[in-house]
C-alpha cells in the first residue's frame, strides 16, 4: 500500500502495525489512535484526503463524520424530505407534517451550519425513503445563501436541495417583513439562482428597501389553513 511517509513515521507506525486489520471509523477517532491528539488529521484534510488529495481517508481506515440532522418521520415514503433553517419552524412543521404527510421527513437545518451536512442528509433520506430534499429558510441575502452554498459544496453524487417555492411565495404574498438595513448590499444573482427570475424581482425590491422575511411567519397557526 502507498501511503505518505508522514504517516508510516506517526506514532508507532501505525499502518504497519495494523496492516490492513482495521475497519472504518470516525476521524477523531483515528486521529487519536495515531497521534494522541483526536483534532490532528481534522486539521490535516481536503476533502476526504490527506496531504492535498494524495491519500484519501479510506486508506487508513476512517471517515469525517457529517454534522447531525434531527429529523421528525411522517409515514410518507417517497415524498420529499423538507430541510429547515430554524429551530422553532422545525417544531411547527413537523407537528403540521404528523397530519398532512407532505413530507417524508422535517428536517431540521441548523442555519449555517447545514452547509456541511451532505452525507447526513442523505442519510435521512434512506432512512425515511423519501425522494429528493427541499428547503425552506428566512428570506434574506443570509438565509438564501445557505442552500445554494450546500449546493456548490455537497459531493458528487450526493442530493442536492430544491427550493420549497409555495412556501416561499407564501412568505412574499403575506409580506410579514422586518428591517435589515444590509439586505441592501445583496449580491445581485443570489436570489434568482435560487427562487428564478419572477419571485426574484420582488424579493430583491424588499431587499432594496432594507426589509426581509423571517421563515417564522408561516408558523403552526398558519401552516393549519395552508
Amino acid at each position: 500500500m502507498r501511503v505518505h511517509w508522514f504517516v508510516l513515521r506517526s506514532r508507532g507506525h501505525f499502518l504497519l502495525r495494523r496492516r490492513g486489520t482495521f475497519i472504518r471509523v470516525p476521524i477523531k477517532e483515528r486521529s487519536l489512535e495515531i497521534y494522541g491528539d483526536e483534532k490532528r488529521l481534522d486539521a490535516m484534510c481536503t476533502g476526504d484526503t490527506l496531504f492535498s488529495g494524495r491519500l484519501p481517508l479510506e486508506r487508513i481506515g476512517c471517515f469525517r463524520v457529517p454534522q447531525p440532522l434531527p429529523y421528525r418521520v411522517a409515514d410518507a415514503p417517497g415524498r420529499p424530505v423538507l430541510v429547515v433553517e430554524n429551530h422553532n419552524t422545525y417544531w411547527s412543521f413537523g407537528e403540521w407534517n404528523q397530519t398532512v404527510r407532505q413530507y417524508a421527513a422535517v428536517i431540521y437545518g441548523g442555519g449555517q451550519n447545514f452547509r456541511l451536512t451532505g452525507r447526513a442528509l442523505d442519510q435521512a433520506i434512506r432512512e425515511t425513503q423519501a425522494f429528493g430534499a427541499e428547503y425552506f429558510g428566512d428570506l434574506d441575502p443570509k438565509g438564501v445563501s445557505i442552500p445554494l452554498d450546500f449546493n456548490r459544496t455537497v459531493e458528487p453524487g450526493f442530493t442536492e436541495v430544491t427550493a420549497a417555492l409555495p412556501l416561499y411565495r407564501w412568505l412574499l404574498s403575506n409580506d410579514v417583513h422586518r428591517e435589515k438595513s444590509e439586505c441592501r448590499s445583496f449580491v445581485p444573482d443570489l436570489a434568482p439562482k435560487w427562487l428564478g427570475a419572477t419571485m426574484a424581482v420582488e424579493l430583491e425590491s424588499l431587499w432594496s428597501a432594507g426589509l426581509w422575511l423571517p421563515q417564522e411567519a408561516l408558523g403552526i397557526e398558519q401552516l393549519q389553513r395552508f
